[in-house]
């Protein structure tokens, strides 16, 4: 059984899309997978040096419910972590203390799939949402208050969600949330969960894996079938 503490917190900025583009301009924080959009996972934080790294300590822990390792990279927000450990609990954390402020079962809350390896699709965090890949009918994609861990919306069915994350890009004039399942790319409104348009790419094993990358007025995405699509 996991003890909740409520706790008063500091709300930081509005995570806009802009921001998540400029992710690498804000060391303190790591907003997205990768630390950015260019994926190099490297933090310009220069508070541990070669000359200080052994003195460092434990701080914190924080204990999972099963055995197995996490998939996806913790994300922070002026001040808050978002983690998804096995089976799927999403957490919100203070980084600085590691005191759980809400979190939610994800596969009990909405009868949803386990991955066979995983949940391993980083949440995404959007304005005041935390956006994240769930399953089952309905609840592919779930979007919670990042705050209260209030659900928001819900959007889109598949039996088997997949592994890649929810992804942001701007096209037509609008800021697109990109959901990559085992049943296609799907491409909602980030707001309210509203689709756009879907393209029906099928993975085998629904091994959907890569995040999809736009380059230019392309969209980029492909997945373990021997199939990809621009």
């Amino acid at each position: 059984m996991r003890l909740l503490l409520l706790c008063t917190l500091t709300l930081g900025a509005q995570v806009t899309h802009e921001r998540l583009l400029k992710a690498e301009s804000e060391p303190q924080n790591w907003l997205t997978y990768g630390g950015g959009y260019s994926s190099q996972r490297y933090s310009l934080l220069t508070q541990i040096t070669q000359g200080n790294v052994a003195n460092l300590e434990a701080k914190w822990s924080l204990q999972d419910q099963v055995l197995g390792a996490w998939q996806s990279n913790p994300i922070v927000v002026d001040g808050i972590m978002y983690v998804t450990e096995r089976p799927n609990d999403v957490l919100a954390l203070d980084a600085k203390t590691g005191r759980v402020i809400w979190s939610k079962n994800l596969p009990k809350t909405y009868g949803a799939q386990v991955p066979l390896w995983g949940y391993a699709g980083h949440p995404l965090v959007f304005k005041n949402l935390l956006i994240c890949t769930v399953g089952n009918q309905g609840s592919a994609v779930v979007a919670f208050d990042k705050t209260t861990g209030q659900e928001k919306w819900r959007a889109l069915s598949a039996k088997e969600i997949g592994y890649s994350p929810p992804t942001l890009i701007q096209a037509g004039g609008v800021t697109q949330l990109l959901i990559f399942n085992g049943e296609g790319l799907h491409s909602l409104n980030p707001i309210d969960g509203k689709s756009y348009w879907s393209e029906p790419l099928r993975t085998a094993f629904s091994m959907a894996i890569m995040a999809p990358r736009t380059d230019g007025q392309f969209l980029f995405a492909g997945g373990h079938n021997g199939v990809s699509l621009g």
